[in-house]
């Protein structure tokens, strides 16, 4: 609503200045939140946006619009402030009436056209780890506020079968375990762990010797041609990868709708139809000398974002004929948007407990009826970390050769810093951390085998939750505990993975991740426990909370008490949750949304320590019940946002 107060507030300024100083304003002007509420609710910028025209200084415009903003009846008061600032007061009462009548109004969306979000994609070599993690809460909250903001969203999922990093496992089974594919079968450890030890075996047998590595491309070839022992033991590798990865990910309520097989991509010629189309755009060349000879290049030193680079020209297919990541990822992309002529067939791959299946892509021609049209949006957000911009850039740049502008600009790189482990952490986890004493932060990597499994990291958060759960309260049901402590982990790895710019690298500090006090998810969860039991007492003690579709008769003058500022200021929080989703996606930083929900925690847990609710006259106890309500809806709809679980009790 607050949006809508906007755009209200701003129309009527632009009509009343065309009509005072004949002009029309050809710059935009701002809204703010002020920090703190008494500068206002609203913070109004038009004044630094005329000087030069108007030729006079801001506070003189200031004072002389100000008179405009009393049109709209749901201005209280007005103030100047500063050099400039024009604070606008609303009316309590009538905002309160008006936000809760939009909020009960059953609202109509124009469908737009579909939206995909592509998240997680991890390697199917080993298992996840906690890197993986941070972008698989990224990109499930993005999908979350997007949807919430009623966008037609798909969840894709990328498995790279065909890549190199499975090349480099299947090596190490053939040439170090000397294990076949029925052997491999009867591994007893966790398939996604014994691989996570062999990748650093194989990384440390490539180099006792520089020809072990022409082993890498042996297999890299074998698996693009398909059909052969070695391929069949990399699909069985990929494929209970991904079923690891799928159930690791469940732990944290994050789901995907399809899973994309790289394989697939060349199986059904996607690569050779985005390769025509290269080809006769001129986007591409042949290249005859040099170490690039026999390669098909992409040419980008025309490109300024691009030029700068020691090597701008960028190798789609290798001379061995095998393809790229980015040439794949161009073929992708390009299907993403509807642009390609051919298309997968789908099977459903696994179902969730809810019975939500996932659906995978296939290169069997037996269409299922039921499978959902995937693919063919008007918008991708890859979320990928920011070592990847360049090959993003590519991808983008390639659509723009293509003649695809508008597909180009509705690329989104949702870009994000690496998770970086702090030297306090590897030391407890017993990692390798030689020649790193002088880093301010040590870097994970599969190779080295310095990284913290993702399931480990989970475990640790439920036994430290059900550890927690046990000192509180001895007496509690072992299976309740377990069930808490499921909850209560959630909570605390999603919120400690969002509440850090995406910006920053996030140094991972084991103490930092299992600590509960303070900004962490438990309490959001505690404050929203705290919430549902004030409201239960109240019907205890055999009173009706107040539904959200009838706010309770509250005296006039009472909004204006100063023990009243507390309430009001809890109530204008919980309003912005849709403006506050609304700017976290336009800015492509999630933090803003996650800190927004605990400072909504704090807010309610100040009103809590000082305002009672139930031994009050009736008129005042139902109001506030009112808004304990209104708060306990809106904050429990945020922390679903962000994937949080919410507890009955802690």
């Amino acid at each position: 609503m607050i949006k809508e107060i906007e755009n209200t507030l701003t129309s009527l300024v632009e009509k009343k200045i065309t009509e005072k100083y004949g002009i029309e304003l050809q710059e935009k002007f701002l809204f703010e939140m002020p920090a703190d509420r008494k500068w206002g609710d609203l913070s109004c910028r038009v004044a630094f946006v005329l000087p030069k025209i108007l030729k006079k200084a801001p506070l003189q415009i200031a004072k002389e619009i100000s008179e405009f903003f009393t049109e709209e009846a749901l201005i209280r008061k007005i103030e100047i402030a500063g050099n400039g600032f024009i604070n606008l007061y609303f009316d309590r009462k009538k905002y309160i009436e008006r936000f809760i009548k939009a909020f009960n109004e059953k609202q109509t969306f124009t469908e737009s056209k579909k939206i995909i979000v592509e998240h997680t994609n991890i390697n199917p070599n080993k298992a996840a780890h906690i890197g993986h993690i941070r972008n698989a809460c990224l990109g499930d909250t993005l999908t979350r506020l997007l949807r919430f903001l009623h966008c037609s969203v798909e969840v894709q999922n990328y498995i790279d079968d065909t890549g190199v990093q499975l090349a480099d496992v299947v090596v190490g089974f053939i040439n170090i375990d000397k294990k076949n594919l029925e052997e491999v079968k009867t591994i007893s450890e966790k398939l996604d762990y014994y691989c996570w030890n062999l990748y650093g075996k194989v990384n440390l047998w490539y180099e006792e010797n520089s020809l072990n590595k022409e082993k890498r491309y042996e297999v890299l070839k074998a698996i693009e041609e398909g059909n052969n022992e070695i391929s069949t033991l990399a699909h069985y590798i990929a494929e209970n990868m991904a079923k690891a990865h799928l159930h690791t990910m469940h732990r944290l309520n994050i789901t995907y709708d399809l899973l994309t097989r790289e394989s697939d991509i060349i199986k059904l010629k996607f690569w050779e139809t985005a390769f025509t189309s290269l080809k006769e755009k001129k986007a591409v060349h042949y290249e005859t000398e040099g170490k690039f000879s026999g390669c098909w290049i992409m040419p980008l030193s025309d490109n300024p974002e691009l030029a700068n680079l020691s090597e701008p020209d960028k190798i789609l297919v290798r001379s061995n004929g095998t393809l790229t990541y980015v040439a794949k990822d161009i073929a992708y992309q390009l299907w993403k948007f509807g642009l390609l002529t051919t298309n997968f067939y789908y099977e459903i791959f696994h179902h969730y407990p809810d019975g939500q299946p996932v659906w995978r892509s296939t290169t069997t021609d037996n269409p299922i009826s039921t499978a959902p049209q995937f693919g063919n949006a008007g918008k991708v957000y890859n979320v990928i970390d920011v070592r990847q911009s360049y090959l993003q850039k590519i991808v983008a740049e390639s659509l723009k050769m293509l003649g695809y502008t508008e597909q180009a600009q509705n690329s989104v790189h949702f870009a994000y810093e690496i998770v970086a482990l702090s030297h306090k952490s590897c030391k407890e986890m017993n990692l390798p951390t030689e020649d790193t004493e002088d880093k301010e932060f040590i870097g994970m990597s599969g190779r080295k085998g310095i990284g913290i499994k993702a399931d480990d990291f989970i475990d640790a958060i439920e036994k430290r939750s059900y550890d927690e759960i046990l000192t509180r309260n001895a007496s509690i049901e072992t299976e309740d505990a377990h069930h808490i402590s499921r909850l209560i982990a959630t909570a605390a790895i999603r919120y400690y993975m969002l509440k850090y710019s995406r910006n920053k690298i996030l140094i991972f500090d084991m103490e930092d991740a299992l600590n509960f006090d303070g900004e962490t998810g438990p309490y959001l969860q505690y404050t929203s426990v705290r919430a549902n039991n004030i409201l239960k007492k109240f019907q205890d003690k055999g009173f009706i909370v107040p539904p959200l579709d009838n706010l309770p008769e509250y005296p006039d003058a009472s909004f204006y008490t100063d023990e009243f500022e507390a309430i009001w200021d809890l109530f204008c929080n919980c309003s912005l949750i849709h403006r506050i989703a609304v700017k976290s996606l336009d800015n492509l930083e999630l933090s803003l949304f996650a800190k927004h929900i605990y400072v909504l925690a704090q807010k309610f847990n100040y009103f809590y320590y000082h305002y009672d609710v139930i031994h009050m006259p009736e008129q005042e106890r139902n109001f506030r019940a009112f808004i304990v309500n209104f708060f306990k809806h809106q904050f429990n709809t945020a922390l679903s946002l962000i994937g949080i679980p919410i507890p009955t009790k802690m």
